[in-house]
């Protein structure tokens, strides 16, 4: 493969991991959010702040890294698809079984130790009463790190693959505008994330340019279009309702798609500077050798810590506010310093828990 577009994939998924944190610090309610979510709360400027950032500026991270996965995987054509199988289940379903039991065990010790006499446990049932239907939904449907539903998800892409494949070779554009559709109309559903997946094997089946900046791309005009559409998506959360009624959540879909897709091409053409700079520098090659930590690792300890920092820093909203940014930074260093610790006690371990990830860099 081409080096720079190694090298900026490998950039682009330590940030897009940096980033999941943020969003996921998002406290103006106690719902995670998705495309369409609404928010029965005033439009202040720290609410709109947060909504315009974590619902809005960063969430072109999931679609790009979709969109990436799939390009590595039509890249990789000289694999038979038992081979691609066996490794996605080493780096997809077994990091997501291993991280599934670990965080079980941990909430487990916490109520065990902390809340030994409550009723009810962190995440309602106590771990300590669970059935054997208890500990399969929380190990393998629903875990308690919900981030980890990105690798079910890509895996079962991975098993379609050859699919897609075919569609796309034989009738590529009836295919994404159907997956597009799909998507609009579903946007909440995981599944419909294979529209973006879909894009990345398009792209490379086809052998489209990716390195150079196409001539249709005014970076300044679609930045200030970006903007705005996440402005008016960010108003339409808030008050949407009043004019749009029951057709609130699909308005913000089509204004979602409507600024997701262009930032990912302002991203991907706009941050090769950037990527070289950190690619070439010591120590964000260590810190991004912990890309995986980070995003195994920062839920569902980030829900637990919101609600306490918030009072800590003395409730309220500005409380909210500097909790969206700060909590973040300190998830980061836990999980950074994490994975390093994880590593020097034994590498085989981390080798695994990573489905192989990171190690070779260290």
């Amino acid at each position: 493969m081409n080096k720079a577009i190694s090298q900026k994939i490998y950039f682009l998924s330590f940030l897009c991991m940096v980033l999941l944190v943020f969003i996921h610090s998002y406290n103006v309610t106690d719902f995670p959010l998705n495309a369409s979510s609404t928010i029965d709360e005033p439009l202040t400027l720290t609410n709109f702040i947060e909504y315009f950032l974590a619902n809005g500026l960063l969430r072109f991270r999931i679609p790009l890294l979709m969109a990436i996965s799939g390009y590595l995987v039509a890249y990789k054509q000289d694999v038979t698809y038992l081979q691609l199988v066996t490794k996605k289940l080493r780096t997809l379903i077994l990091p997501y079984l291993l991280f599934s039991l670990l965080s079980l065990a941990a909430i487990a010790l916490v109520e065990y130790c902390f809340m030994a006499n409550a009723a009810e446990g962190l995440w309602g049932k106590k771990i300590n009463t669970y059935g054997a239907y208890d500990f399969f939904y929380r190990i393998v449907i629903s875990p308690m790190p919900f981030q980890l539903w990105y690798l079910r998800i890509l895996f079962v892409f991975t098993i379609v693959y050859p699919a897609i494949r075919c569609c796309i070779q034989k009738a590529p554009i009836p295919l994404l505008i159907i997956l597009f559709c799909l998507r609009l109309g579903f946007n909440s559903n995981h599944y419909t994330l294979i529209f973006y997946f879909a894009i990345g094997v398009f792209l490379q089946l086809k052998a489209i340019n990716i390195t150079t900046k196409p001539a249709f791309l005014n970076s300044k005009l679609w930045l200030l279009a970006v903007l705005v559409l996440i402005t008016f998506k960010t108003f339409v959360a808030f008050h949407g309702k009043a004019i749009f009624g029951d057709y609130t959540g699909f308005v913000l879909n089509i204004i979602h798609l409507a600024h997701v897709i262009p930032t990912i091409f302002l991203i991907w053409f706009g941050i090769d500077k950037l990527a070289n700079y950190c690619m070439n520098q010591r120590w964000f090659q260590s810190l991004s050798t912990a890309s995986f930590f980070i995003f195994a690792c920062h839920e569902p300890l980030m829900v637990m810590l919101i609600k306490p920092y918030v009072a800590f820093l003395g409730g309220g909203e500005s409380a909210k506010f500097i909790a969206f940014f700060t909590l973040p930074l300190a998830m980061l260093v836990f999980c950074i310093g994490l994975n390093t610790l994880v590593f020097k006690i034994s590498p085989a371990l981390y080798g695994l828990l990573t489905g192989g990830r990171g190690s070779t860099k260290k």
